[in-house]
């Protein structure tokens, strides 16, 4: 289970082995919208942007060029890309990111437009588009695919947990701070038909999200975003 959305990549490398070295930390460990794919899916879709900026290559045309023809993520990645109008921002000053994942029986990929305040980022958009089967409510989809982006940018942009002596140094709200309504941005959804067997839409449109935002924060920077959360 820790090592979902990575062993189980739809990229298929040749070369490729996924392990997993426990270490003990002395916190306990809790399950989250999104479980391990959350982490995992940051990890991967942030390296390949990498790879994708190292090389000179569209990150969206890399992960088609990954992708086998006939691979389910290869046709919300070509959606995504084509909704948001990548690789274009609908604003001058800013700057668009990428990230795409399979999990929990449905595939998404989210393209997210920020800019920078100083150094501080501002998330204006995410573009979100999803295949999860046959929707049968499409208003409880799209709820969870905008609820979805306002948690993964909660942890993105402001959640952190610091300890001191053995404790934890939160308490509340007042020095917990978690994403505010001025915050969030504008989630344009996209629900794809599909005949195929349904899958989650609750925990899905939760893993692409940060990788999407720290994508577009590194093109702005010019630097990797490699540590969450950023505030």
């Amino acid at each position: 289970a820790v090592l979902r959305g990575i062993a189980n990549s739809p990229y298929g490398p040749d070369a490729f082995r996924a392990t997993h070295a426990p270490v003990l930390t002395g916190s306990p460990l809790g399950y989250w919208r999104g479980v391990f794919d959350v982490q995992n899916a940051f990890v991967q879709e942030s390296f390949l942007d990498e790879l994708a900026v190292a090389g000179g290559i569209d990150p969206v045309e890399l992960r088609l060029q990954m992708l086998a023809p006939d691979a389910r993520l290869r046709r919300v990645v070509e959606e995504a890309a084509k909704r948001s109008g990548w690789p274009a921002a609908t604003a001058p000053g800013r700057t668009v990111g990428f990230a795409c994942h399979a999990c929990f029986g449905s595939v998404g990929a989210q393209v997210a437009e920020v800019s920078l305040d100083g150094d501080r980022p501002v998330v204006h958009r995410i573009t979100s588009v999803i295949e999860c089967g046959p929707v049968i409510n499409p208003d409880a989809v799209r709820a969870q695919m905008e609820g979805g982006a306002a948690m993964a940018l909660s942890t993105v942009l402001r959640e952190r947990i610091t300890w001191k002596d053995g404790r934890v140094e939160q308490g509340n709200f007042d020095d917990y701070p978690i994403l505010r309504i001025d915050e969030m941005p504008e989630v344009v959804t996209h629900i794809l038909e599909s005949d195929r067997p349904i899958g989650g839409v609750g925990e899905p449109v939760v893993p692409p999200a940060a990788p999407a935002v720290c994508n577009a924060i590194s093109r702005a920077r010019g630097e990797r975003v490699r540590e969450l959360p950023l505030g």
